[in-house]
């Protein structure tokens, strides 16, 4: 039997153990890549929203420049080609941010064979906070000199080292990318492409790359119909890469592609909420303290490949490794629709437990309700804690939140239900905090009636697909 090239590699990934999906797309193991050489290879980091201290030439205090560097690190040991930022490097507009983005680019990358930077402006770069900036830079001339919206072109060039246009295209090594700023028009922008795109014949299978800070809709991506094999990357949302729900297919009207790229900002807020849990968690916020339950610190790597496809590493650039399976998608056959969540919520598989699994739960004295006593003391009352063991024991399916079920045994219509995400959601594969096991503590009160309870936990991905359950008897 005669065998494409393109046939022979995918069956050579399926005997290596890889997923195989309609249309060619493959849930990949973490740190896996073939061993061709890929025709390009980017860095994306987009939201990192950064600000001066009061001295105006530091880092504000509560943040730190590590997880730019350490992104910046993994991108030059990957040997990229271009390095993309998608906007919201400043938080209040202030050329000194972009600046420390370049100082440390340079200083990772070296003055020689640096990789090309791609960047375009988001909402934050024209948003200033103008008190904390008016007090900052009392004299006007020196305000004029270091808040963006001043003189936007030459001061974002200044702090980027990048000339500033509107809408831009670049070509690095045969591919295309096109980059739209915060205020063009999507009609403006998608005429912009199509004209290029005309010029440049890119027309076919070979993707070619849109660049912006807020998604694109209908009035630019519908100019596009004629290039399926476009590829959209935004920021903008602060949405968690460990969710499959980030590649937006339906959501631009069955078109082309759509990547979230997830924030890399400094408190690490990638927001994790789902329609489809049976409770939605807690927001992400403690109370008082501000800090992110699950932060992660995000960012992307994207290889191409002639005969295989496009590789999309999803990254953690605080504790480190990858947020899941690389996503795995064809070049051409773009009918079969590789991006759509038919397609993918079919073959993302189920998060299980492994078949050792045991689910823990304890009666104990526990915190009933948020607020404080009259003497400043939490309010606490009889309740039960379940502590879940991670659901890792299908390693191309991770899980990403359990759903929580409790029934009385006399009356299996009593019910109660939760919804809980796994403690290490948004953590790399093999960083996760107290080795990825979740613990849901919930007061008596809230509990079904009745003497005997059956306490049952399902994993669940990011899709919503659920794997099998584990229980425990609870004698009240």
């Amino acid at each position: 039997m005669n065998l494409s090239r393109r046939e022979f590699v995918k069956d050579s990934l399926a005997t290596l153990g890889f997923l195989a999906l309609p249309g060619g797309l493959f849930a990949a193991p973490a740190g896996w890549k073939p061993k061709k050489k890929p025709d390009i290879v980017f860095g994306i980091l987009t939201d990192t929203h950064l600000m001066t201290a009061w001295d105006a030439k530091s880092v504000y205090h509560t943040m730190t420049l590590d997880y730019i560097k350490n992104a910046y690190a993994y991108f030059k040991k990957r040997n990229v080609d271009a390095v993309l930022h998608l906007g919201d490097a400043a938080h209040r507009a202030q050329v000194r941010t972009l600046e420390f983005h370049r100082e440390e680019f340079d200083k990772v990358f070296g003055a020689e064979n640096l990789p090309a930077l791609l960047v375009v402006d988001g909402n934050h770069e024209w948003q200033g906070d103008w008190d904390f900036l008016k007090n900052l830079y009392k004299d006007p001339a020196v305000f004029h000199e270091n808040v963006l919206t001043e003189d936007f072109p030459r001061l974002f060039e200044k702090g980027w080292g990048v000339k500033y246009e509107r809408m831009w295209h670049r070509e690095v090594k045969g591919f295309h990318f096109f980059g739209r700023g915060w205020h063009v028009d999507d009609a403006e922008f998608g005429k912009f492409i199509k004209s290029e795109a005309e010029r440049c014949n890119l027309k076919g299978e070979k993707p070619f790359f849109i660049l912006t800070h807020k998604m694109t809709y209908f009035a630019c991506n519908s100019q596009l119909r004629d290039y399926p094999n476009a590829i959209g990357f935004c920021g903008h949302w602060h949405t968690s890469l460990s969710n499959w729900g980030n590649i937006y297919y339906e959501r631009n009207y069955n078109l082309f592609p759509y990547i979230n790229c997830g924030a890399c900002r400094y408190d690490g807020e990638n927001g994790l909420d789902q329609e489809w849990l049976k409770e939605r968690p807690a927001g992400q916020r403690e109370e008082l303290t501000h800090i992110f339950k699950y932060a992660s610190r995000q960012g992307m790597v994207v290889s191409v490949y002639n005969d295989v496809g496009i590789v999309m590493e999803r990254l953690e650039f605080g504790r480190g490794g990858h947020l899941g399976p690389n996503w795995v998608f064809p070049i051409g056959k773009l009918d079969k629709q590789p991006y759509s969540r038919e397609t993918l919520t079919k073959k993302i598989g189920n998060p299980e437990f492994r078949p050792e699994a045991k689910l823990e739960v304890v009666q104990l004295i526990i915190e009933v309700e948020k607020g404080k006593t009259k003497n400043d003391q939490p309010k606490m009352g009889p309740g039960i804690r379940l502590t879940i063991p991670m659901a890792d024991g299908n390693p191309k399916s991770r899980v990403f939140a359990y759903d929580v079920v409790v029934m009385a045994d006399d009356d299996p219509k009593k019910r109660y239900f939760k919804s809980e995400y796994f403690s290490g959601v948004n953590a790399g594969i093999g960083h996760e905090e107290n080795g990825g096991v979740t613990t849901l503590e919930i007061p008596l009160s809230e509990l079904p009636e009745g003497k005997k309870l059956t306490v049952a936990v399902r994993p669940v991905s990011s899709l919503g697909t659920k794997g099998k359950t584990i229980g425990k008897a609870l004698r009240i």
